[in-house]
């Protein structure tokens, strides 16, 4: 420690001499340092890898919603198909008036056995079982007899 007169520069010591020329020395070097093109730290460089990640996410997200909500999936229908000669019998369906004559369509049946009579006035009523699978059109064609 240098105890100089107060308003006089204090003489420097040798030790003191080679802190202040490694400090010149550092900080040149530190200005060089920094006077470098591109990152310097490993946290200083650009993060590419995100922008790509986030546009990979928009794109399995715009494909989602395509395939999922504006697709519609095929639909299958389950149909049972009612033909009668004559025409315009009255259709029962599993014992109810289904308010329909022949020749008719039910689409979207459930699958199954189901009973069928038909009636027409001046014929015998006719009766018919049949099987309807999923997805798939089963027919009734049913000739009525006249009535005796």
């Amino acid at each position: 420690m240098n105890t100089a007169p107060a308003g006089t520069a204090a003489p420097v010591t040798a030790s003191e001499k080679d802190s202040a020329a490694a400090l010149q020395k550092d900080d040149g070097e530190r200005n060089d340092f920094m006077e470098q093109e591109g990152p310097v730290f490993e946290e200083d460089k650009p993060r590419r890898a995100a922008p790509l990640v986030v546009a990979a996410a928009v794109v399995l997200v715009v494909a989602a919603v395509y395939f999922l909500a504006l697709k519609k999936p095929k639909t299958v229908e389950t149909v049972l198909q009612v033909n009668s000669l004559p025409d315009n019998a009255l259709i029962y369906l599993d014992g109810r008036d289904s308010g329909k004559l022949t020749p008719h369509a039910f689409s979207n049946i459930t699958p199954g056995y189901h009973s069928v009579k038909l009636t027409l006035e001046g014929y015998q009523t006719h009766y018919s079982n049949v099987q309807v699978l999923k997805g798939q059109t089963a027919v009734i064609d049913a000739t009525l007899t006249p009535a005796l």
